[in-house]
């Protein structure tokens, strides 16, 4: 499926917003700057952060309770599941509204 997306094609790599999340709120977990890209990272690659720092401070704090790619992985699991709940709720209703 990579081949059919651009930012897998020809950018830094699959998940690199979901890493500058996780990056963020390392930083925050360390001390420094959230919008600074540290050396070393704590991801495999990223975009530079430019979300607001709330977004660091609780969603990317979140994030650093398991290690990088694992947390994304779970993150993609929670987004199915999502889609699974979305669709399941639009089946019951439309059930109930014939």
């Amino acid at each position: 499926m990579n081949s059919f997306f651009y930012d897998t094609q020809y950018l830094v790599g699959q998940g690199a917003d979901f890493f500058s999340y996780y990056q963020a709120g390392n930083n925050v977990l360390n001390g420094l700057d959230v919008y600074i890209i540290p050396d070393p990272l704590a991801v495999p690659y990223l975009y530079r952060y430019r979300y607001l720092p709330y977004f660091a401070y609780t969603f990317g704090v979140i994030l650093n309770l398991a290690p990088p790619i694992s947390a994304y992985w779970i993150w993609i699991g929670i987004l199915i599941g999502s889609v699974w709940m979305a669709a399941f709720r639009t089946r019951s209703l439309a059930k109930a509204l014939n």
